[in-house]
């Protein structure tokens, strides 16, 4: 099964929100099978604005996000991911970014305790 990491998580990891969520994000972040975890580009992009906007400065948020992009693969939002990113949004009512990351893990369609 491959999984996609979300903002969230690699926010909580990174220490953004408190020092619990912290700890569970980093615990299930080292327990993955990096062959078959991946960040979706525009997660790294959301994640260095989540930084900026806990007072992070640009460079550090910079380092921050090409650490990550050395950790697990990258995977891009291409057109067909955006095409079945909003199909999973309207049949589902997801957000369009969960949506958007679920289809770049290669879901298009959501089993049924997905979300």
């Amino acid at each position: 099964m491959r999984i996609a990491l979300d903002t969230n998580i690699l926010a909580y990891a990174e220490g953004i929100d408190d020092p619990a969520r912290k700890k569970i994000s980093v615990s299930l972040v080292s327990n993955l099978d990096a062959a078959n975890t991946f960040i979706p580009v525009q997660v790294l992009g959301e994640l260095f604005r989540v930084l900026r906007k806990a007072k992070y400065s640009a460079a550090q948020a910079r380092t921050i996000v090409f650490r990550w992009q050395n950790t697990f693969p990258l995977i891009e939002t291409s057109a067909s991911v955006l095409r079945a990113g909003l199909d999973l949004a309207v049949d589902h009512s997801l957000s369009i970014w969960d949506a958007i990351v679920f289809s770049a893990a290669g879901g298009s369609r959501m089993p049924p305790s997905a979300f």
